[in-house]
């Protein structure tokens, strides 16, 4: 799966350091490979309903790019403007199915970064912490076969 995503966050108001109060604006791109589990329809559910209601979960890599948009920190070595990390992806999705190669949909999913960089920055002190993003999207789906209809 691929996910495109913009997120802005701050720092100000935290602990009064003069390695924090920072704000940022992060563009980033996932690519990660996926397995689904349908609790409920899918395409081999014998009773072919248009609903379906599934989990996932599996392993990618966030490519990152962030901006300062607030207070400059200190030090500046704290910042990077490009990352990327590995991450895992989970959550819970929802599905209709359209037509026999179309569907529509809702997910809801963490991705748990293996680093602290994907925001920008990495505390010199206090948190050590791996970002976690979270997101929630509207989905589409296009099946390039012809196979068994939800």
């Amino acid at each position: 799966s691929y996910l495109y995503g913009t997120y802005t966050g701050s720092d100000v108001g935290s602990i009064k350091l003069p390695t924090r109060g920072y704000g940022y604006s992060t563009k980033l791109s996932e690519i990660s490979l996926r397995g689904e589990y349908f609790l409920l329809g899918g395409p081999y559910d014998p009773n072919a309903s248009a609903h379906s209601l599934y989990v996932f979960g599996g392993f990618g890599v966030i490519l990152s790019n962030s901006l300062s948009t607030g207070e400059s920190p200190q030090p500046p070595s704290i910042y990077k403007h490009a990352a990327t990390t590995p991450d895992f992806p989970v959550g819970f999705g929802y599905q209709y199915e359209v037509s026999e190669n179309f569907l529509l949909g809702a997910e809801f999913g963490e991705h748990y970064a293996l680093g602290d960089y994907v925001d920008g920055f990495k505390p010199l002190k206090g948190n050590y912490a791996n970002d976690v993003l979270t997101h929630f999207a509207l989905t589409f789906t296009f099946k390039l076969y012809k196979g068994r209809s939800y």
